[in-house]
């Protein structure tokens, strides 16, 4: 029983911090954009390697044969 009286108040700040949290990213519109990550991660590495393709495009290629 002794071990109630040590366990609830700890809950009960757990609970508290959550309910602050919750408060906290409403406040600073962590729930504005909800689709926003979910489509950075499927088309960001297409542009990404758009990006590297066209500057890899133009670097000059250095050639083994054009020394012979």
């Amino acid at each position: 029983m002794s071990v109630l009286l040590f366990l609830i108040p700890i809950a009960a700040g757990i609970a508290f911090l959550g309910v602050v949290g919750i408060f906290w990213s409403i406040k600073h519109n962590q729930f504005e954009d909800l689709k926003g990550a979910s489509q950075r991660i499927l088309y960001e590495k297409k542009i990404v390697f758009k990006i590297l393709a066209i500057s890899r495009a133009n670097i000059p290629m250095k050639n083994s044969m054009t020394k012979i």
